[in-house]
């Protein structure tokens, strides 16, 4: 789907060359890493299976073939890549977000190696979430009761991904203070509004046991950030949280209070 509307297709004299071009440019534009054409690999490269798909794809894009692929990691630097001819034919792909109006360019300063604060980061299209809840659906989310009853009635690819992005949260070791409304914007604004998971436009308190009501304008990945802010919440608050959220036309409200009845 990426790669349909022809970024990799060039025309005229030594188009092969072009096109391997806008390959690598393509990734190095996103932080993905060194791609190699011939022999197929990756050098400096993130989630091998994420990666590797992206190479392989371009790949097909290039020679106009589909391939079976099956990727090997050499190092924690180098992926290869083992690439046999295949018959399948595979459908087109369909867009699974909104079109977005081209705004003002992001400006921001990258370390060497696409580096964040020390941190290897890369820019993933948003669609790749969507697709991996869709492809999540037909499962059950691994949880217990307690913390199922804590979500909304959502389905189990949404619920699946929110708790992981909430552990992975947990887990993480990014400072996270919200003593107030005024701190959960500032944080949320540092936190996940520089790596893509949207700010809210509006915070208020909803009681004195640090509830809150979060209001965004624009979530392209609910899934991922509600868990993320729940994780942030447990973080701040340090007890368990009970997630409710309300869309409408214009907005989604995020609502993160107590899980549990404090007396």
């Amino acid at each position: 789907w990426l790669l349909s509307p022809g970024q990799l297709d060039s025309t005229g004299w030594f188009k092969r060359k072009k096109s391997e071009r806008a390959l690598a440019n393509r990734w190095w534009l996103h932080g993905w890493g060194e791609p190699s054409i011939d022999p197929p690999g990756i050098l400096s490269v993130g989630l091998n299976p994420v990666f590797a798909g992206l190479l392989q794809a371009g790949i097909e894009r290039l020679e106009s073939r589909r391939f079976r692929m099956k990727w090997v990691t050499k190092s924690s630097d180098l992926c290869m890549l083992e690439l046999e001819d295949s018959q399948d034919q595979l459908p087109a792909s369909k867009s699974v977000t909104d079109s977005v109006s081209t705004g003002e360019p992001y400006q921001m300063e990258v370390e060497s190696g696409w580096r964040l604060d020390g941190q290897r980061c890369h820019l993933i299209p948003t669609g790749i979430f969507n697709r991996l809840q869709e492809s999540c659906a037909g499962l059950t989310a691994n949880m217990n009761q307690d913390e199922r009853m804590s979500w909304p009635d959502v389905d189990e690819g949404f619920l699946a991904m929110a708790q992981a992005s909430k552990r992975l949260f947990i887990a993480g070791e990014e400072l996270f203070l919200a003593a107030d409304s005024e701190g959960w914007m500032d944080s949320c604004a540092h936190i996940f509004g520089t790596k893509g998971l949207s700010q809210p436009s509006n915070v208020k308190s909803l009681d004195d046991n640090g509830g809150v009501e979060l209001t965004f304008s624009a979530l392209p990945n609910p899934a991922l950030t509600i868990g993320m802010l729940a994780g942030a919440w447990e973080r701040c608050e340090g007890r368990p949280v009970k997630v409710e959220f309300i869309t409408n036309q214009a907005d989604l409200s995020v609502r993160l209070t107590s899980r549990h009845e404090i007396v």
